[in-house]
């Protein structure tokens, strides 16, 4: 998603809920901490490794993140290797088991019931869909 259309969001969001207040550097450092977050698969964010990088405590890094992103970390995390693992299933360019493997699953059979979880399908059946 493009950094304009993401604060676009955010500012829908806040109109939605008053409950906490963004300065500008909080928006640039919440922008920022998704590249830090997606930049390495296979190692999951942690709280404490996001709040350090945000410079903020872990509960406060909780709570503006949830806010601005309208989920916890760990779940946005990996929501978004999995909209990855769809998009490199759809192209077909890759296994199954490399797509889990570079999208850092602790094995096939993990990645197979995450996919599943959220797509209702396993990734074997969708891939031989798209061949």
């Amino acid at each position: 998603m493009q950094c304009a259309t993401l604060v676009l969001d955010v500012i829908e969001n806040r109109s939605k809920d008053h409950a906490f207040k963004f300065t500008a550097i909080e928006i640039e450092k919440l922008l920022r901490v998704r590249s830090f977050i997606l930049g390495d698969w296979k190692k999951p964010p942690t709280t404490q490794r996001v709040a350090k990088y945000l410079g903020m405590s872990s509960t406060k890094t909780k709570v503006m993140f949830k806010q601005f992103y309208g989920k916890p970390i760990y779940k946005y995390f990996n929501e978004i290797r999995l909209e990855e693992a769809m998009k490199m299933i759809t192209e077909g360019e890759h296994t199954i088991t490399e797509i889990g493997r570079v999208l850092g699953f602790k094995n096939p059979s993990h990645f197979a019931e995450c996919f599943k979880k959220k797509y209702h399908a396993l990734p074997k059946k969708l891939s031989k869909s798209v061949k």
